[in-house]
């Protein structure tokens, strides 16, 4: 399972990065980007191949519209985490992105549709 999450800022996912390493997931497994960030390789399960990181976040956000307002919030500091996840702890770490601060998370199962998380029975939204 693949989850994307929005920070409003770095503190906030760099919080993020450090709780999800604490629950065993290899730092080089999560991926962080700001408005600096080069593009740069990740694993796109839906596609089954590697791609870039802002082609797997179109894939998992759903639009190029939704990733253009993304980018523009990108300029005044909202940043981006992905990671992949076993799909039996999923919950886990999407209620631990959002209690890091996540203002909004999207996950996707292996060759699934994209999904925007559901966490205490309400979408997370970074409105």
């Amino acid at each position: 399972m693949q989850l994307l999450a929005v920070f409003a800022d770095k503190a906030a996912v760099g919080r993020a990065r450090i709780g999800l390493v604490e629950l065993g997931i290899p730092p080089g497994e999560i991926h962080v980007a700001d408005h600096r960030t080069e593009d740069f390789l990740v694993r796109d399960d839906a596609m089954d191949a590697q791609v870039s990181f802002w082609a797997h976040v179109i894939s998992m956000v759903g639009s190029v519209r939704s990733v253009a307002a993304l980018r523009r919030q990108m300029r005044h500091g909202v940043c981006l985490l992905g990671l992949r996840v076993s799909e039996d702890r999923c919950d886990e770490f999407s209620k631990a992105l959002k209690k890091a601060g996540a203002k909004r998370v999207w996950r996707r199962q292996r060759n699934g549709p994209p999904e925007q998380a559901r966490l205490q029975g309400r979408a997370v939204d970074a409105r």
